[in-house]
């Protein structure tokens, strides 16, 4: 099995999911990129630059694990809407074989883990580590998301190494019409966390 045919099956899946914004799941609208990797040194988080307050993965086992974002490319960007030329609508950070997390879907064993109100955009988001510190550069993030949108990057997508002992990073990229976010845990049967789907609302 391959990792498309796993992140076919959860954008299918997300449009059940929360409040989401229609766009935020559609086939038609996004098209899946590997974007990186994050290194998870303790929890891992999924929020507007410098939250005030967050709700923290911290059952995913230390690591390095692929991410792919669901990037939305705007044909017209701009205009009243104010869309940029490419912005991110659904995360998947995967941390088993796709098999495993293909079964975890067929069987439900999937849950929403944001019970409270997550901190996002409205036009940055960043995925992080621990170690890579809760205080981010807002001005240095979007200057190079800025830069990454006048060279036609696409995904635009912006890592920073953190620690360079450790690896710890975080991921900043470009949403659009965030206001908060949710999060939502598949398990293996022992209850292990094999994939994090993350996704925006507005």
């Amino acid at each position: 099995m391959e990792i498309q045919d796993v992140l076919d099956g959860i954008t299918e899946l997300a449009r059940g999911w929360g409040e989401l914004a229609e766009h935020s799941c559609s086939r038609e609208r996004h098209r899946f990129r590997r974007v990186g990797d994050i290194t998870v040194t303790g929890s891992l988080a999924f929020t507007a630059p410098s939250p005030p307050e967050w709700h923290e993965h911290d059952t995913v086992p230390r690591g390095r694990y692929p991410v792919f974002m669901g990037v939305v490319e705007e044909p017209e960007p701009g205009g009243a809407a104010g869309r940029p030329p490419s912005w991110t609508s659904l995360t998947v950070v995967p941390l088993a074989e796709p098999e495993v997390i293909a079964e975890a879907l067929e069987a439900g064993r999937y849950e929403e883990v944001y019970q409270d109100y997550q901190p996002f955009g409205p036009e940055i988001g960043v995925l992080w580590g621990e170690g890579a510190g809760s205080r981010h550069d807002l001005d240095a993030l979007e200057a190079a998301l800025a830069e990454g949108e006048a060279a036609g990057r696409v995904p635009n997508v912006v890592e920073v190494v953190a620690d360079q002992e450790t690896g710890a990073n975080l991921l900043a990229f470009r949403v659009w019409g965030a206001c908060d976010a949710d999060g939502v845990e598949l398990y293996a049967p022992d209850g292990s966390v094999v994939c994090l789907v993350l996704t925006t609302n507005c």
